[in-house]
């Protein structure tokens, strides 16, 4: 089984997590999402590929503003599939993805949009 399930847990967690990872068939479907999210954008993001299955993944790190934070991840998961987003799972993206976009992905896809 791989690492980078779907998120399929029944019980909803209060708390904002710290990081969520949003997977997308292709950079053009990551572009879209980002161009989808108004305003500034006040998440911190990394853009990786998996290059041996051609997926693309973008991990969100929550900053000081958590309403930011949900507002964004709300609407990228109209545009991709929100994974498991456990330590592991971004140790995996660190070890065997290509990171395409170190920092600020979502601004910088969107300005590409």
């Amino acid at each position: 089984e791989s690492v980078l399930h779907d998120q399929s847990s029944a019980s909803t967690i209060a708390a904002t997590p710290s990081a969520r990872l949003f997977s997308f068939g292709s950079l053009d479907a990551v572009t879209q999402a980002a161009a989808a999210i108004s305003g500034v954008i006040l998440v911190h993001s990394t853009l990786y590929k998996d290059t041996i299955n051609g997926q693309y993944f973008l991990c969100l790190h929550c900053g000081e503003d958590e309403d930011a934070f949900r507002r964004t991840c709300n609407t990228l998961s109209e545009y991709g599939t929100l994974r498991h987003s456990s330590a592991g799972v971004l140790a995996y993206c660190e070890e065997h993805c290509e990171i395409l976009i170190a920092s600020r992905a979502l601004d910088k896809l969107a300005r590409l949009a």
